[in-house]
């Protein structure tokens, strides 16, 4: 932790990759709108690690400038099986991908998640974004 404490230090998580299946966009009254269904994914790291349970999405806005900002909602289920929901949002554009997720879970072992700031570092694939997650101290 940074000795100044108006100075933010990171403590790096977990590895996140998640893996997309079906992607489409529409019009609507907030701009072009999009969804992309989650097929799984996996959460590797030093304080959490488990897989990305299918079924999730993201519901990014398509902005006229380009820009992708990304809302995605999924479940996380740990190595000992507890569920951790995840709501992840960011922004997306040319070599730009980043996002501030929060979490929600049971008290007992991961309820560590719901009581700090996190933010992410991402890299595309074909197939699905890699994150790397971190707390902010």
């Amino acid at each position: 932790m940074s000795s100044d404490p108006m100075t933010p230090a990171l403590e790096f998580v977990f590895d996140l990759r998640l893996d997309f299946a079906t992607q489409f966009t529409y019009d609507s009254m907030s701009g072009r709108r999009g969804f992309t269904s989650l097929t799984g994914g996996t959460v590797e790291g030093p304080r959490l690690s488990g897989k990305v349970v299918p079924g999730g999405g993201d519901f990014p806005i398509l902005r006229p400038d380009g820009v992708n900002e990304f809302d995605a909602r999924h479940m996380i289920e740990a190595g000992d099986g507890a569920l951790i929901y995840m709501r992840n949002r960011g922004i997306r554009r040319d070599g730009y991908l980043r996002c501030s997720p929060i979490f929600d879970t049971a008290v007992g072992p991961y309820d560590w998640l719901t009581k700090s700031v996190f933010f992410g570092l991402g890299t595309e694939r074909a197939d699905g974004w890699d994150f790397k997650i971190f707390e902010v101290l």
